[in-house]
């Protein structure tokens, strides 16, 4: 029975838990994950957190043309890129 709920399973997903439980684990593979590199550089959280706010900005038509030519994506993701890679060289100059 699953821990907190009095209900037994159901047959197929009973016969289904013991087999899973009777199976022999072996040793895991781990042949196939990349190295590990240095990440010394890396920014926690930077791209973790869909948070946005909606607002209306205006753009030169010709900065937003050039933009949708020369980087693949949505605008906003674009943008985001942009800024988020002149925040990092501002915070870089500042130290």
């Amino acid at each position: 029975m699953r821990k907190g709920n009095a209900d037994p399973l159901p047959p197929h997903l009973q016969a289904e838990w013991e087999r899973l439980e009777a199976a022999v684990d072996g040793p895991v593979d781990c042949s196939d994950i990349p190295e590990a590199t240095d990440a010394a550089h890396g920014v926690r959280g930077r791209f973790s957190s869909t948070a946005r706010r909606v607002m209306g900005v205006s753009l030169d038509v010709a900065l937003v043309e050039y933009v949708e030519r020369a980087a693949p994506g949505s605008l906003d993701d674009r943008l985001n890129a942009l800024l988020w890679t002149w925040v990092d060289e501002a915070k870089q100059a500042a130290d």
